[in-house]
């Protein structure tokens, strides 16, 4: 998830980064399902790209 310069959110279903990775800080978070997390994620008040990773997922 990135936000563009008007604010908008662009959401994309790939890695954020191709390269070397960065970290730059990171959550972890309980939500129902991916859709909660980008949700969570656009509200975030940063310009930086978010990228949402499971770390644990439900049968």
């Amino acid at each position: 998830m990135r936000k563009t310069t008007d604010g908008a959110s662009s959401v994309t279903d790939r890695p954020a980064h191709t390269g070397e990775e960065t970290l730059g800080g990171w959550f972890v978070l309980e939500v129902a399902d991916r859709a909660e997390a980008v949700e969570l994620a656009k509200a975030l008040p940063t310009p930086e790209t978010i990228e949402i990773r499971p770390l644990l997922e439900s049968a």
